[in-house]
């Protein structure tokens, strides 16, 4: 791609916040004797005295996330067999070897750390030794280098927590007979209720580069997956979805009422055991525009296509602070809910919808590629999905500036697409040989216009457009919310405007794109065009008129103009029913 643009978008480990001050320090309460509170507050970490026996608490007051640890020296590392709670650790990792040791018995429940760490063989937990049961709830971290939850030689309980970009495994697991474990077979490790993602590319230590799975069961165990989310996008350094390792054979897995968005070329599910392993998958959904391959041979129904709203971190976990997380967030799919709108999202929520139609002749050049026409518009609002716009493929990305990007992938000729977005746009990415057609809030407008602050976001715009791209001083001034100022005629008063097209969505539910060219001059019928009976008025969403041309968008309504000429270009992408009648 070829940036006609400043570059915008920043990504992976240089998003990650550095270390911050602290208030006070934590020697007056670290080690514990028995039970210690920590009052709500922020703390300065220098890596010591993390030791919390058996029978021993460590517990931040107040509400979730009110206890912050400041990572301003040393590492962060210690030993939990007793209980750690309600503690967020804020900071890159300084140095290494970063990892709670998780001892056996031991419980976390509450702790949250978004930076991460990059330094050698960092992770945020890791099972010194097999024994007992060990717990994790409402836990967060991301962005480790060497494995998220190295918690793989005693039984496991992981449940209401995520783990996000973390390299090698983002959770590994697993409990018996290996490595000194001993632990009996009837024993059972489970993930419920947990977010895996990745994103954005892995930040990798000096061990390895970035190759992260999901969930790695990679020593043997009796494994449950349910009611999880795992989240792959298509980015460089993603492997498996879920592995289930040639170390690991004789096992058994379960996966249940988890979804899967894969977006990414790795498998669903990896048996590299080469079938040593009895795999039950039950009532599993799988969205995205990535690989489907399950590998093992498996009982139960299996998956469906299905998309769904994936829950943010803090939606998990119940802590604000693990959204923060780089790479996740409320603008970045599938965690934005879009994927079953069906194009439903009312403009009202934003504060402009842009439409985009590629040329029916893409590409334009010998060196480009049929059907892959990709794009980038960086915004500084949110933006969101709108109708026809394809989740699976597409996506909407926070960058660390505070803006947002929208990226538009293999847009076929003629086909269309509309985003909503707050703000304006500051920045694009084109691919080269390929045309595209503009339209924000009713007005056609080009990229480079928008980037570069030469476009009215006021929403001012006339309807009436000749062939060769002329206004006409007598059509109508409509404002971005639909009202028609009072010093204009209607539209159907012109005598020279004889011919009419509609399109009519009264019988469908969902939202139709469409576009028309005609040879003479084009303009909306405001007064016999109709919104939608919901509301969801996208009517109120200019069409657009340049040169002959219209862009336009209709859901349970009606789209009326009248035209002179012929219409030399006709596409729809929707339901709705289209209708040409000449001499009106």
């Amino acid at each position: 791609m070829k940036g006609l643009a400043a570059a915008a978008g920043i990504g992976g480990a240089s998003r990650l916040l550095g270390t911050a001050s602290a208030a006070e320090s934590l020697d007056g309460y670290l080690p514990p004797s028995g039970e210690q509170t920590i009052p709500a507050g922020e703390y300065d970490w220098d890596g010591s005295s993390l030791s919390v026996g058996s029978g021993e608490a460590v517990v931040g007051e107040g509400d979730p996330g009110d206890v912050v640890w400041n990572l301003n020296s040393g590492t962060m590392d210690g030993t939990v067999a007793g209980r750690l709670e309600n503690v967020v650790v804020r900071g890159d990792n300084p140095s290494p070897k970063a990892g709670i040791d998780l001892a056996p018995g031991g419980v976390i429940d509450g702790f949250v750390w978004p930076e991460g760490g990059g330094q050698s063989e960092d992770r945020a937990l890791y099972h010194p030794d097999g024994g007992g049961r060990t717990e994790v709830r409402n836990t967060a971290f991301g962005w480790m280098a060497n494995n998220g939850a190295y918690i793989d030689k005693a039984p496991v309980t992981m449940e209401n927590s995520a783990a996000v970009n973390n390299n090698i495994a983002n959770i590994r697991v697993g409990h018996w007979d290996d490595r000194g474990t001993s632990n009996p077979r009837e024993k059972t490790t489970y993930i419920r209720n947990c977010l895996v993602a990745v994103t954005e590319t892995p930040r990798h230590d000096n061990e390895a580069g970035s190759y992260a799975r999901g969930i790695r069961l990679r020593h043997p165990a009796h494994l449950v997956i349910e009611n999880c989310y795992i989240v792959f996008h298509d980015v460089d350094g993603t492997a498996d979805l879920v592995e289930l390792h040639d170390e690991a054979p004789g096992s058994t897995v379960e996966i249940r009422n988890t979804h899967f968005y894969n977006d990414s070329g790795g498998r669903l599910v990896r048996d590299k055991s080469g079938g040593e392993m009895d795999v039950t998958i039950e009532d599993c959904t799988v969205a995205g525009s990535g690989n489907r391959e399950v590998q093992p041979n498996y009982d139960g129904n299996g998956f469906t296509e299905e998309s769904v709203k994936v829950p943010l971190p803090s939606e998990i976990t119940g802590y604000a602070a693990a959204d923060e997380i780089a790479g996740v967030g409320p603008n970045v799919h599938p965690f934005d809910g879009e994927a079953t709108s069906s194009g439903s999202t009312s403009e009202d929520d934003y504060e402009h919808t842009i439409v985009l139609h590629a040329d029916p002749s893409n590409p334009l050049s010998d060196d480009a590629i049929p059907g892959d026409f990709d794009l980038k518009i960086t915004t500084v609002g949110t933006a969101a999905f709108g109708a026809k716009a394809e989740p699976g493929s597409d996506e909407i990305y926070s960058n660390s500036d505070g803006t947002t990007t929208i990226k538009v992938n293999d847009l076929k000729p003629d086909e269309l697409d509309s985003f909503h977005f707050d703000g304006e746009v500051v920045d694009y990415v084109i691919d080269d040989g390929y045309g595209v057609d503009i339209s924000v809030d009713g007005q056609p407008t080009t990229l480079e216009d928008l980037a570069n602050g030469n476009f009215d976001y006021s929403g001012e715009t006339s309807d009436s457009t000749s062939g060769d791209g002329s206004t006409s001083d007598d059509g109508d001034s409509t404002s971005g919310d639909g009202s028609t100022s009072d010093d204009t005629t209607s539209s159907s008063s012109s005598d020279e405007l004889s011919n009419v097209i509609v399109v009519d969505g009264q019988s469908d539910d969902t939202v139709t794109t469409y576009t028309f060219t005609v040879s003479g001059t084009a303009e909306r019928d405001v007064e016999n065009s109709t919104g939608g009976g919901d509301g969801l008025t996208w009517s109120v969403v200019e069409d657009v008129s340049k040169e002959g041309k219209v862009l336009g968008l209709v859901e349970d309504g009606v789209d009326v103009f009248r035209f002179s000429g012929n219409v030399t270009d006709l596409t729809v992408d929707g339901d709705a029913s289209v209708y040409i009648q000449r001499d009106v």
